[in-house]
Protein backbone atom coordinates (compact mmCIF):
# COMPACT_ATOMS: atom_id res chain seq x y z
CA UNK A 1 0.00 0.00 0.00
CA UNK A 2 0.82 3.28 -0.73
CA UNK A 3 0.13 5.76 2.40
CA UNK A 4 -1.10 8.74 1.79
CA UNK A 5 0.45 11.60 4.57
CA UNK A 6 -1.75 14.61 4.90
CA UNK A 7 0.79 18.11 5.62
CA UNK A 8 -1.20 20.92 7.54
CA UNK A 9 -0.98 23.89 5.54
CA UNK A 10 -2.43 26.92 5.92
CA UNK A 11 -5.31 26.54 3.79
CA UNK A 12 -6.82 24.38 6.12
CA UNK A 13 -6.27 26.89 9.04
CA UNK A 14 -10.03 27.78 10.47
CA UNK A 15 -8.32 31.01 12.17
CA UNK A 16 -8.82 29.45 16.31
CA UNK A 17 -5.69 28.64 16.82
CA UNK A 18 -6.71 26.35 19.34
CA UNK A 19 -8.38 24.48 16.55
CA UNK A 20 -6.28 24.81 14.23
CA UNK A 21 -3.80 23.04 16.77
CA UNK A 22 -6.35 20.59 17.41
CA UNK A 23 -6.43 19.90 13.88
CA UNK A 24 -2.98 19.53 13.54
CA UNK A 25 -2.82 17.18 16.01
CA UNK A 26 -5.63 14.92 14.78
CA UNK A 27 -3.67 15.40 11.13
CA UNK A 28 -0.58 13.75 13.05
CA UNK A 29 -2.70 10.98 14.59
CA UNK A 30 -4.14 10.11 11.44
CA UNK A 31 -0.86 10.10 9.97
CA UNK A 32 0.56 7.75 12.52
CA UNK A 33 -2.27 5.36 11.57
CA UNK A 34 -1.34 5.19 8.16
CA UNK A 35 2.00 4.27 9.27
CA UNK A 36 0.50 1.44 11.22
CA UNK A 37 -1.20 0.14 8.51
CA UNK A 38 1.60 0.36 6.06
CA UNK A 39 3.15 -2.03 9.14
CA UNK A 40 0.31 -4.53 8.97
CA UNK A 41 0.01 -4.03 12.74
CA UNK A 42 -2.00 -6.54 14.95
CA UNK A 43 -6.16 -5.49 13.84
CA UNK A 44 -6.25 -5.16 17.38
CA UNK A 45 -3.40 -2.46 17.55
CA UNK A 46 -4.86 -0.92 14.86
CA UNK A 47 -8.38 -0.51 16.42
CA UNK A 48 -7.06 0.66 19.35
CA UNK A 49 -5.17 3.49 17.10
CA UNK A 50 -8.12 4.05 15.69
CA UNK A 51 -10.51 4.43 18.93
CA UNK A 52 -7.58 7.00 20.51
CA UNK A 53 -8.54 8.85 17.44
CA UNK A 54 -11.85 8.87 18.08
CA UNK A 55 -11.33 10.01 21.08
CA UNK A 56 -9.09 12.94 20.18
CA UNK A 57 -12.28 14.08 17.74
CA UNK A 58 -14.38 13.80 20.45
CA UNK A 59 -12.90 15.69 23.02
CA UNK A 60 -12.30 18.26 20.33
CA UNK A 61 -15.83 17.94 18.95
CA UNK A 62 -16.86 19.14 22.31
CA UNK A 63 -14.49 22.20 22.98
CA UNK A 64 -15.58 23.44 19.29
CA UNK A 65 -19.52 22.94 19.88
CA UNK A 66 -18.99 24.79 23.35
CA UNK A 67 -16.95 27.57 21.38
CA UNK A 68 -19.30 27.78 18.37
CA UNK A 69 -22.63 27.95 21.04
CA UNK A 70 -21.06 30.99 22.99
CA UNK A 71 -20.31 32.72 19.32
CA UNK A 72 -23.87 32.36 18.36
CA UNK A 73 -23.39 30.18 15.16
CA UNK A 74 -26.40 29.31 13.38
CA UNK A 75 -24.86 26.24 12.27
CA UNK A 76 -24.50 24.51 15.49
CA UNK A 77 -27.09 22.17 15.56
CA UNK A 78 -26.10 20.60 11.83
CA UNK A 79 -22.51 20.85 13.11
CA UNK A 80 -23.14 18.60 16.19
CA UNK A 81 -25.14 16.47 14.33
CA UNK A 82 -22.03 15.59 12.05
CA UNK A 83 -19.90 15.14 14.51
CA UNK A 84 -22.10 12.44 16.01
CA UNK A 85 -22.28 10.56 12.97
CA UNK A 86 -18.69 10.98 12.19
CA UNK A 87 -17.47 9.02 15.41
CA UNK A 88 -20.44 6.45 15.07
CA UNK A 89 -18.35 5.92 12.05
CA UNK A 90 -15.17 6.13 13.60
CA UNK A 91 -15.77 3.90 16.38
CA UNK A 92 -17.66 1.70 13.88
CA UNK A 93 -14.35 1.52 12.02
CA UNK A 94 -12.15 0.44 14.73
CA UNK A 95 -15.03 -2.58 15.61
CA UNK A 96 -14.67 -3.95 12.26
CA UNK A 97 -10.96 -3.80 12.06
CA UNK A 98 -11.04 -5.38 15.69
CA UNK A 99 -12.82 -8.07 14.39
CA UNK A 100 -11.26 -8.75 11.24
CA UNK A 101 -13.88 -7.32 8.90
CA UNK A 102 -11.81 -4.77 6.96
CA UNK A 103 -10.35 -6.43 3.75
CA UNK A 104 -8.94 -3.66 2.32
CA UNK A 105 -6.55 -1.26 4.42
CA UNK A 106 -6.08 0.97 1.80
CA UNK A 107 -10.01 1.62 1.80
CA UNK A 108 -9.90 2.12 5.67
CA UNK A 109 -6.85 4.88 5.23
CA UNK A 110 -9.25 6.56 2.73
CA UNK A 111 -12.11 6.74 5.02
CA UNK A 112 -10.31 8.20 7.67
CA UNK A 113 -8.36 10.80 5.21
CA UNK A 114 -11.84 11.34 3.98
CA UNK A 115 -13.41 12.03 7.15
CA UNK A 116 -11.21 14.11 8.50
CA UNK A 117 -9.78 16.19 5.95
CA UNK A 118 -13.68 16.41 4.67
CA UNK A 119 -14.52 17.73 7.72
CA UNK A 120 -11.63 20.65 8.74
CA UNK A 121 -11.14 22.08 5.62
CA UNK A 122 -14.99 21.88 4.11
CA UNK A 123 -17.77 21.68 7.25
CA UNK A 124 -15.45 23.40 10.15
CA UNK A 125 -14.96 26.08 7.23
CA UNK A 126 -18.31 27.17 7.64
CA UNK A 127 -18.13 28.90 11.40
CA UNK A 128 -14.59 30.60 9.94
CA UNK A 129 -17.02 34.11 9.81
CA UNK A 130 -18.00 33.78 13.43
CA UNK A 131 -14.97 33.05 14.73
CA UNK A 132 -12.87 36.01 13.62
CA UNK A 133 -11.18 37.70 16.30
CA UNK A 134 -12.09 35.27 19.17
CA UNK A 135 -9.28 32.83 18.99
Amino acid sequence: MSIRIVKWSEDMSVKVRAFDRDHRGLVEFLNEIAYAIDARIAPDALADLIRHLADEAAAHFSREEAFLRGTGFPGLDRHAVEHRRLLGEIRAAADRVAAGDIAEDEALHAFLHSWLIDHVVEFDKEYVPWARGTS
